[in-house]
């Protein structure tokens, strides 16, 4: 039994000096190696210089837009303005065009129509240039006549200008004529319809509505003339002469 324990404690022995070796040997290394690395010249190393500090811009109130705009209570937050549509006026409405009653072209006489404004049965003549109510006369024709009004024409038929409305009945008439055989001259009473009408020219009237005197009739010093026309017969009262 001592044997054994005496060989035990020999191992033992054996084991505790070969780990002491190692670790002295281990031990005894590492100073070499410290020793050469502390010895070994250091190498030079080339530091290069620093480099230049960027240039701080100066400050432009644009670079903020991005930040106003995300700025939920700024009033100037969106730089895109949106303006208020642009209504177009609206146009203004053509005024009633006048009544016609007939159109007088012949010789060197300026072309004369006869209109009545509308919503008046008074009628006169006019010739290019006048102005019946809104309108100024541009043109007149045998057919149509052209209108100019707000920088704008309207050439209208005669046929379309018509009034059809019927006239007011008219009060019996109580013709007082005294005709005289040698000069054919016809005084009519201040209630007889018949006779020279509205002015249309220097010296020369229109025919009224249902004058049936004949041509060549004189009242009041005017001379009733009838003309046939491609468009049927023309009728005026000249001074006579």
């Amino acid at each position: 039994m001592k044997k054994k324990l005496i060989a035990l404690n020999l191992v033992f022995l054996a084991a505790l000096a070969a780990i002491g070796w190692q670790l002295h040997s281990q031990w005894t290394n590492a100073q070499e190696r410290d020793a050469r690395v502390i010895e070994a010249p250091l190498k030079a190393v080339h530091i290069p210089p620093p480099l230049p500090a960027p240039v701080v811009k100066p400050v432009a109130p644009a670079s903020y837009a991005e930040v106003a705009q995300k700025m939920l209570f700024a009033a100037d937050r969106n730089p895109n303005v949106i303006l208020d549509p642009v209504i177009p006026p609206k146009p203004k409405p053509v005024p009633p065009f006048p009544a016609a009653h007939g159109v007088m072209i012949w010789g060197d006489v300026p072309p004369t129509i006869i209109l009545s404004e509308k919503g008046n049965p008074e009628q006169r003549s006019y010739r290019v240039g006048e102005k019946v109510g809104d309108f100024t006369i541009a043109k007149i024709t045998n057919d149509a006549v052209t209108f100019s009004w707000d920088g704008k024409e309207f050439e209208k038929k005669l046929d379309d200008l018509i009034d059809n409305t019927p006239p007011p009945a008219a009060p019996a008439r109580q013709p007082a004529m005294a005709q005289n055989a040698n000069s054919q001259s016809v005084s009519l009473s201040s209630q007889d319809k018949q006779g020279p009408g509205i002015t249309i020219g220097t010296d020369m009237k229109g025919c009224q509505t249902g004058d049936n005197s004949s041509a060549g009739t004189v009242i009041d010093g005017m001379k009733k003339i009838v003309t046939a026309t491609p468009f049927g017969s023309s009728c005026r009262w000249e001074k006579v002469q």
